[in-house]
C-alpha cells in the first residue's frame, strides 16, 4: 500500500484532486452564502456537495500525513461498505444530469402550462435513476468477497475493475451525448420565444434556457473529469 501510495500517477492525481478541491471551495462558499441561505429549497445539496467536499479533502490530506504503512490501508469491513457506497454516489451524481435535461425538454414543450402542472415527474425521474444506478451496482460487485483491505474506495478490486471501467465509459457517452442535446434545447428554446407572446410562455422558457445552461455547465465538468479520471485509470493500469 505504501508503495502504492507513492507511486507518482497516484501521488500525481492526488494532488490534482487537492487542487480542484481548493478552487471548488469558493463557489461553495458562495453558494452557502448567497443563494442557500436566500432559498432553503437547495438544503439536500448543500448536505450532498458539503459531505462530498470534506471527505475529498479527508481522502487527499491523509495520504500525506500518514506515517505508517499500515495507515494507508482501509479495513477490509469499511470496505466493504464505502467501496459499493462511493462507486453509487460517484455515478448516481454523473447520472442526475440527464434526468434534468429530460425535465426541462418536457418543461419546453408544454411550456404553456407547465407552470400549472403537478410536481410529478421530477420525483419520478430520480426515483428511476436512483433505482437502476443501484440495481447496477449490486450486479458489479455482486461477486465480491472483500476479503483484504484496501488503500482507496475508488481503486477498484479485480473483479470489479472491469465492470466498473465499462460503466463510466457508458456514463462518459451518455453526459457527452446529453451535452449536445442542451444545445439542441437552447437552440429550440430561442425559436419558441420568438414565436410565442405569451408573458407566462415566455417567462417558463427563459427558465429553461438558463437551466439548460446550467446543465451544459455541469455536464462538461463532468465529461472533463471523469475522462481525466478515466485516463488516469488507464495509466496506472498500464
Amino acid at each position: 500500500s505504501q508503495s502504492y501510495s507513492l507511486h507518482p500517477v497516484y501521488r500525481g492525481s492526488q494532488i490534482w484532486q487537492f487542487i480542484v478541491l481548493v478552487f471548488a471551495t469558493f463557489p461553495l462558499v458562495y453558494f452557502i452564502f448567497f443563494k442557500w441561505t436566500l432559498n432553503g429549497y437547495f438544503g439536500s445539496l448543500l448536505v450532498f456537495t458539503l459531505s462530498f467536499q470534506i471527505m475529498g479533502f479527508i481522502h487527499v490530506l491523509l495520504q500525506f500525513v500518514s506515517v505508517r504503512p499500515c495507515d494507508f490501508m482501509i479495513d477490509s469491513k469499511w470496505v466493504r461498505i464505502g467501496h459499493p457506497l462511493g462507486s453509487f454516489l460517484m455515478t448516481l451524481s454523473t447520472i442526475f444530469p440527464i434526468s434534468i435535461s429530460i425535465e426541462r425538454f418536457i418543461a419546453m414543450k408544454r411550456a404553456s402550462n407547465y407552470e400549472t402542472a403537478p410536481v410529478i415527474l421530477g420525483p419520478i425521474l430520480v426515483i428511476l435513476i436512483i433505482f437502476i444506478d443501484l440495481i447496477l451496482i449490486i450486479f458489479i460487485y455482486k461477486d465480491e468477497t472483500f476479503d483484504s483491505g484496501a488503500i482507496s474506495f475508488m481503486i477498484f478490486p479485480s473483479k470489479v475493475a472491469g465492470k466498473m471501467f465499462l460503466f463510466f465509459m457508458v456514463i462518459l457517452l451518455l453526459n457527452i451525448i446529453n451535452s449536445m442535446f442542451n444545445f439542441f434545447l437552447l437552440r429550440e428554446n430561442k425559436r419558441l420565444k420568438k414565436m410565442n407572446t405569451s408573458l407566462a410562455t415566455k417567462y417558463q422558457l427563459e427558465e429553461v434556457y438558463l437551466s439548460s445552461k446550467f446543465v451544459i455547465s455541469v455536464t462538461f465538468l463532468h465529461v472533463s473529469f471523469f475522462a481525466a479520471y478515466l485516463f488516469m485509470m488507464i495509466i496506472s493500469g498500464l
